[in-house]
């Protein structure tokens, strides 16, 4: 390739696989910057009949717990089915838990402390 079309190509396009060493000052880029730790806030077993008071939650029946896990109330009272949801083995909900009440802003990454029924995944 002629040495005028290599420096054409260079101008337009970088240096090609080479890779620069990092400087001090630069920030990691790619999945390494985007990846951010949100905190997990833990939610209370319900102890008694009725709704779960609020950032409390409930197991659903025996006998729908694989479909509807668990239901959880948010911050500002409103009820929460965990339907779409993955409670893992430690009560780690998977994804967050979004209030979907109008004018609610309830979104947050949870745990269920006390969770007892092993992992359940979303879909069944």
């Amino acid at each position: 390739m002629p040495k005028w079309l290599k420096a054409v190509l260079h101008f337009l396009v970088g240096e090609p696989n080479v890779q620069r060493p990092a400087s001090r000052t630069s920030r990691p880029t790619g999945a390494a910057s985007r990846q951010r730790s949100y905190p997990v806030v833990g939610l209370k077993e319900h102890a008694g009949e009725g709704r779960p008071e609020r950032l409390h939650w409930k197991a659903s029946h025996p006998s729908t717990i694989r479909r509807f896990k668990a239901e959880v109330t948010c911050s500002r009272g409103h009820g929460i089915a965990l339907r779409d949801h993955t409670i893992e083995a430690d009560g780690r909900v998977v994804p967050s838990i979004v209030c979907r009440t109008p004018g609610c802003d309830f979104h947050e990454i949870v745990r269920l402390e006390g969770w007892r029924a092993g992992r359940i995944p979303a879909a069944i």
